[in-house]
């Protein structure tokens, strides 16, 4: 899932390009990305909570990773921003987290600990490519309590590289997947693709559910 699109989707739907699209899987870290009405501000914050500032080009380019060791990881970015497209979702913070795939232990107990600590609303982008949940996903979803009640927004991107009838296969076999896994997840699909038409459909539809989210208090 390193390569599922995340950032790309970020990008597109804040319509601003702040989250790097070409970074070494070893040099990934969390991006936390909150809403504020004050100026925007990005730090580097390590496992005592110390912030570093750095730049939006530092963000984008990678070049503060430089110095962090791979016993670093557990370090995140956070992005305070002023965008109007977060405004009415002030309360929920968009989390650029590192593939599952990325084959660095750091990044999956990183991710643990996110899952662990919201519960509530997980969000999951799988690649149409993909066709299916893989084992490194159903391996960690199966972590969480089956007998809690949370939210999954699945969004499933790079939708213009498959036909409508395949799409429809594919969605169904991985909300198939994921019952199995969690049966009282409430999942919300968002399907993505590079179409204009279907990116603005795909960016209420995001926009729709994490209001529905705040709505709820989750």
């Amino acid at each position: 899932m390193f390569s599922a699109g995340k950032s790309s989707l970020l990008n597109d739907y804040l319509q601003d390009k702040i989250l790097s699209t070409n970074i070494a899987a070893e040099t990934a870290l969390p991006v936390e990305i909150h809403y504020t009405e004050e100026q925007e501000s990005i730090y580097l914050v390590d496992t005592n909570n110390e912030k570093q500032h750095i730049t939006r080009q530092q963000l984008l380019s990678q070049d503060f990773t430089k110095n962090i060791s791979k016993s670093a990881l557990h370090h995140h970015v956070e992005f305070n921003t002023p965008n109007k497209i977060l405004q009415s979702i002030p309360n929920i913070s968009l989390i650029d987290m590192p593939g599952i795939n990325s084959g660095f232990k750091g990044h999956e107990d990183a991710i643990q600990q996110y899952l662990t600590n919201n519960q509530n609303v997980i969000g999951v982008v799988i690649s149409i490519e993909e066709g299916a949940i893989s084992h490194d996903l159903k391996k960690l979803l199966s972590n969480l309590s089956k007998d809690q009640e949370f939210t999954i927004l699945l969004i499933i991107t790079k939708c213009d590289k498959k036909l409508p009838t395949e799409i429809i296969k594919i969605q169904k076999l991985i909300i198939s997947n994921l019952q199995e896994i969690s049966p009282l997840a409430n999942i919300k699909l968002i399907t993505y693709s590079v179409d204009e038409d279907i990116n603005l459909f795909t960016k209420n539809q995001l926009t729709y559910a994490l209001e529905s989210v705040q709505k709820e208090g989750l």
